[in-house]
């Protein structure tokens, strides 16, 4: 795996690189959140996709101290402590069910009733990760992608708001399996991929938006089918069909 001088292709460039490569004709609210940034996010015309919800995480032990000070401090929640939560088992926490229609709505109305206290956010619960996707969840992806297409060239794109110069964007190349590698790259890159696709060919890709808490992959059906048959319990991964007509980006747009 090393670092390559070369641009992203033109199939998915608008999709994964910072700033709306794309546009809508509707405005983005919380009923069609997800359907909006599928759009935004995901290159058309492929067979099938997915979403796949980042995890909230809590720490049961500095919940439980919560109830008994005034406040928790910093060394009072250890970040070792986390656990992680899927979007239906954060939901019960507070007596509403999940829905994906429904989601982003009730997620606001949990943190508005319940999280947000004078703008103070409880130490002890994170909400999902905006464009950081977890190691184990891409690494079931890219295995699922080994399983069906074998261990193939593969390029793992980095915008620039997660490069070390922050004026360009990097692309990683490496086999997939080589996906916890990327890891082995900082401070030059930070955390997971912005997307990773083939470097040859345009089959599926992967992509996780700089300010989105979820992930998109799309591919062909039967890929997508073995996903969704095969996922882990904990994972948040669900099928998401396209709701919105894309439109290309005017160029003052772009960044």
């Amino acid at each position: 795996m090393n670092f390559v001088k070369d641009d992203i292709p033109e199939w998915i460039k608008p999709y994964a690189e910072l700033g709306p490569g794309i546009e809508l004709d509707v405005k983005i609210n919380h009923d069609n959140f997800f359907w909006y940034l599928q759009a935004m996010c995901s290159p058309p015309n492929f067979e099938k996709y997915l979403i796949l919800l980042h995890p909230f995480w809590i720490n049961y032990k500095a919940e439980q101290l919560n109830k008994t000070v005034d406040f928790l401090r910093d060394k009072d929640v250890n970040e070792e402590e986390f656990e992680r939560l899927t979007y239906s088992e954060f939901f019960k926490k507070y007596d509403e069910e999940f829905n994906l229609e429904t989601a982003k709505r009730v997620k606001e109305k949990i943190a508005e009733k319940y999280l947000r206290n004078n703008n103070d956010w409880p130490k002890y619960i994170w909400y999902p990760a905006e464009g950081e996707a977890e190691l184990s969840d891409l690494e079931f992806i890219t295995k699922s992608l080994i399983k069906k297409y074998g261990d193939l060239e593969s390029d793992f794109f980095y915008v620039l708001m997660k490069t070390k110069k922050t004026y360009e964007d990097k692309i990683l190349r490496g086999n997939l399996s080589e996906l916890p590698k990327v890891w082995d790259f900082e401070p030059e890159i930070r955390d997971s991929p912005s997307a990773i696709y083939p470097t040859k060919g345009n089959d599926w890709f992967i992509i996780t938006d700089y300010d989105c808490p979820m992930t998109f992959i799309g591919g062909k059906s039967e890929l997508i089918d073995e996903m969704l048959k095969n996922k882990p319990e904990g994972i948040d991964l669900y099928e998401i069909k396209p709701k919105y007509e894309q439109k290309k980006a005017s160029s003052q747009h772009r960044l």
